[in-house]
């Protein structure tokens, strides 16, 4: 079609003053906030060892017959090697596994933080790269640093976003398009009362909450979980409830 191409060949001048000017850091907050996070890093790789007794090595061949050997079993992936990821650790009931899973959070935040310092220049502006066709679902990919995918981390001691500033002169506007996806599940599901009141200038995710007793943070993710296909087990651990209660919802 000619006109998506006309667009997307528009776009690239767009993206190509975007990347130009960069997006401002706080560097300062970046090295404070990946200060704590290398100190957390430090805190439960000491907890590991004083737990286990050993170096903590995040594989799966040197963490398979750890677990195993505190009683718990450690499945294989399809190409046979030992599957630690998040809800296999997730479920393992052990103090070893929180040591593990708050690990890994420190470590990716660190590596995150440490990225975005690496990559400022001399002015603290940073230069990520856009690809306009960069995902199977048709959005835009942002790489060399991935800015496209920090997560609203509000609840964190030194959330990422916070990392970013406007430039003199400029200030940042958040736009969404207010559960699009989510309030065209409700119309084709003929959900009258909630369409009801949504209209009324509800948020949907808190109609969803008053509903089914759900914190809002829960009810958005019931929403959404249900829109994308969340399994039940995984939703119940999403929104602490058990699996009855969960198959339920």
């Amino acid at each position: 079609d000619d006109r998506v191409v006309k667009n997307e060949m528009q776009l690239i001048e767009t993206l190509f003053h975007m990347e130009h000017s960069g997006v401002k850091i706080d560097r300062e907050y970046v090295k404070r906030a990946s200060a704590y996070e290398s100190e957390r890093v430090d805190k439960y790789v000491d907890e590991w060892g004083k737990l286990i007794g050993s170096e903590l090595i995040d594989s799966g061949e040197y963490l398979k017959p750890i677990f195993e050997g505190l009683g718990f079993t450690v499945p294989w992936t399809e190409k046979m090697e030992p599957n630690v990821d998040a809800n296999v650790i997730a479920d393992i009931p052990h103090e070893s596994a929180r040591i593990l899973e708050n690990y890994r959070d420190a470590e990716k935040r660190y590596t995150t933080l440490m990225g975005i310092l690496t990559a400022a220049d001399n002015n603290d502006l940073v230069h990520t790269s856009f690809k306009q066709s960069g995902t199977v679902t048709g959005r835009m990919s942002s790489w060399s640093p991935n800015l496209q995918n920090l997560s609203a981390d509000d609840e964190n001691e030194f959330p990422i976003r916070r990392s970013f500033v406007p430039q003199l002169g400029y200030f940042f506007v958040s736009i969404d398009y207010q559960q699009m996806e989510f309030r065209l599940l409700l119309d084709y599901a003929n959900e009258e009362e909630l369409i009801d009141r949504i209209m009324h200038g509800h948020d949907p995710h808190d109609s969803t909450a008053e509903l089914t007793g759900l914190s809002r943070k829960a009810a958005k993710t019931l929403n959404f979980g249900l829109v994308y296909g969340m399994g039940i087990k995984k939703l119940g651990k999403a929104i602490g409830v058990g699996e009855a209660e969960a198959k339920a919802f």
